[in-house]
């Protein structure tokens, strides 16, 4: 119910707090279904901030038709319909995670995992296609182009290139969602705040409403059941621009209808039941298909190290439907009392002490590095307000490096980009005691600031533009900083994934199985001599040897252009395309060799007469002119 504040904030300090709760003799299945419970309770009560503080939430055009109710006294019937969708969204969550699972273990049949293995060869296509129908769906397209190439193009350089220490590259999408849809919308609010007053008044003038029929809730929330069910299969396409669809879908529709309260309301259910099942599908998909698809998806599959076992669902499903339903009954019940009292919450002062809360936290959880993040996520999320356009169109932070790893070319991109190389590091992760202290200065930091803003709140209005000036200038010092912050020696820690050798084809091609499938996998950044050339069964024998009865644990880098998967594969903490290519059995890839890293270990294992560089050799031809030299003839 805070504005500004995501279910992934919370998760992310849960996950970095799981180890010192263990500790304290908290059992890990309760902390995983406290955090099932999280996820969904969540769709039932984010829908408040957005619908009376006027303050946009991750689906920010997707409560737009809920503002018009509001405005015209039909407050409480915008929440009753909310959660009418999101109840429905529940239960079609149950039943198809049911269903499917039943279908998985009575009858051998994994129809998501058919569907999901269906559309991988054309998921380039399939998301290059929903963003480009999402952007011409626009009024002004060169903006909306603008926008989502933005923040495509920092979600793939903060992804590629971290620069928060003692973590993956996930440790920044706390940052990174905190100012692309936290604190850019309560800037905005805060600059609105004189209009959104006016509206205030009239939130609670119509009390009587006609009460909702079954023709409200079913028609619409089957339809956001089954969008829930396709965004939690597709990988990088959000609740946002699903629902962005489906506005554009109930447009259309309204047109036959001519009626605009019943599409504003159609549309509130249908979105309600789309987050809903979304939260609960995307829980589900990480034992139909083994892959996470939220925020609450990712912590869980962190905590339980990648091992979701059917015995897990039962629990888990149980907590997402009592923390659904106690959703359901609270904001049921409250709604009278919602309309009332959250109207009179000054919205300047919560806006402003909502983002203080976050600056500092972000600060004391990742230093510097955070602040750089959360600057440059602020300045990207304030574009869709500036050029008038949906604020979905953030959601390319997520497609855009999701579509560069199924392009075939996420090697060759990253690589000449140098993403390799990482710009500045804050603090380690945190102790359980350390973020409860920080929780607490954050807290306490911003009631205080809350207190201040309400009294002097007419001062402030009157010197914004020199509070924002000043502001912008503190903040752009503190980015430089985190830029400046050196680091010599960076290491990072990568959620990898378990596997078993199969097959050693040659030196950078392995057959494995990874949750009980077998893969083909192309190790990644490296090209070893073909089994027909000097060397090439040499190479293989040696990554045969390195990989031979050993735990193997892989990092997914992406797929090739011949939709090869793309791996780095560790043993122990030794990463093997790099000691391929040490002990001289393979080149550094013809398109990677802007990375220094393998150059230089390529270089040493030439200056040492390592494997196929040793000098009694012939002069080594390098693979890819091998090939092109013994193409067939057609």
């Amino acid at each position: 119910m805070i504005p500004g504040i995501h279910v992934n904030n919370v998760t992310a300090l849960l996950l970095i707090s799981t180890a010192s709760l263990i500790s304290l003799g908290i059992d890990l299945n309760l902390i995983i279904a406290f955090t099932c419970a999280l996820a969904i309770s969540h769709t039932f009560f984010d829908v408040i901030p957005g619908l009376f503080l006027g303050v946009p939430g991750d689906e920010s055009y997707a409560l737009l038709p809920g503002h018009r109710l509001v405005k015209r006294g039909l407050g409480r019937r915008a929440i009753n319909l909310s959660v009418g969708g999101s109840l429905f969204g529940l239960f079609m969550g149950l039943s198809l995670m049911l269903l499917f699972v039943f279908l998985n273990e009575g009858r051998d049949i994994n129809i998501i995992g058919i569907l999901e293995k269906g559309i991988k060869n054309y998921m380039f296509l399939v998301l290059l296609g929903v963003s480009l129908f999402l952007i011409v769906s626009e009024t002004n397209r060169i903006w909306s182009l603008i926008t989502f190439l933005t923040s495509g193009f920092f979600g793939v350089l903060v992804l590629g290139s971290p620069i928060i220490e003692g973590g993956d590259p996930a440790a920044a999408l706390f940052p990174s969602l905190s100012g692309l849809f936290g604190i850019a919308g309560l800037i905005y609010a805060l600059t609105t705040a004189k209009q959104n007053e006016k509206n205030i008044k009239t939130k609670s003038e119509q009390t009587e409403y006609p009460p909702l029929s079954r023709k409200d809730l079913i028609t619409p929330s089957v339809r956001g059941g089954i969008g829930g069910m396709i965004v939690g299969m597709l990988p990088g396409l959000g609740s946002a621009n699903a629902a962005t669809l489906l506005l554009l879908i109930e447009r259309k529709l309204g047109r036959k209808t001519n009626n605009d309260d019943q599409n504003n309301e159609s549309y509130l259910v249908t979105t309600s039941s789309l987050n809903t099942t979304d939260a609960f599908f995307a829980v589900a998909a990480l034992y139909l298909i083994g892959k996470s698809r939220s925020g609450a998806s990712v912590a869980i599959d962190q905590m339980l190290g990648g091992e979701m076992l059917l015995s897990h669902l039962p629990s888990m499903g149980a907590a997402m439907l009592v923390g659904g339903m106690m959703s359901c009954v609270i904001m049921w019940k409250f709604s009278r009392f919602f309309v009332e009292k959250v109207g009179k919450i000054d919205e300047w002062a919560i806006n402003g002490s909502v983002i203080i809360f976050l600056f500092v936290l972000v600060f004391a959880l990742q230093g510097t590095g955070g602040l750089t993040i959360l600057g440059f996520a602020t300045v990207i999320g304030l574009l869709p307000v500036v050029a008038k356009v949906r604020r979905s169109q953030l959601m390319g932070f997520f497609l855009m490096p999701t579509m560069l790893f199924f392009s075939g070319y996420q090697t060759w991109f990253v690589d000449t980009l140098s993403l390799q190389a990482k710009t500045g590091f804050s603090s380690l992760i945190p102790s359980l005691s350390q973020i409860i202290l920080y929780l607490g200065i954050a807290s306490s930091l911003a009631v205080v600031a809350y207190v201040g803003m309400k009294l002097t709140k007419t001062k402030l209005l009157r010197h914004t533009k020199k509070i924002i000036l000043i502001s912008a200038s503190l903040w752009g010092a503190v980015i430089v900083a985190g830029f400046l912050y050196p680091n010599d020696d960076p290491t990072f820690e990568y959620s990898l994934i378990d596997a078993e050798l199969v097959e050693t084809i040659d030196g950078d091609t392995v057959k494995l199985t990874i949750n009980n499938e077998l893969i083909k996998v192309r190790l990644s950044y490296i090209d070893a001599p073909e089994l027909k050339q000097p060397y090439g069964e040499k190479s293989r024998d040696h990554l045969n040897t390195l990989l031979n009865e050993k735990k193997i644990r892989i990092r997914e880098d992406g797929v090739d252009r011949y939709s090869r998967s793309l791996q780095t594969l560790f043993v122990g903490q030794e990463n093997i395309n790099e000691r391929m290519v040490s002990d001289g059995f393979a080149w550094v890839y013809k398109y990677n060799r802007k990375n220094k890293i393998l150059i230089n270990f390529e270089k040493q294992a030439k200056d040492n007469n390592l494997g196929l560089w040793k000098r009694n050799e012939s002069r080594p031809i390098p693979p890819w002119v091998w090939r092109k030299s013994n193409k067939p003839k057609k």
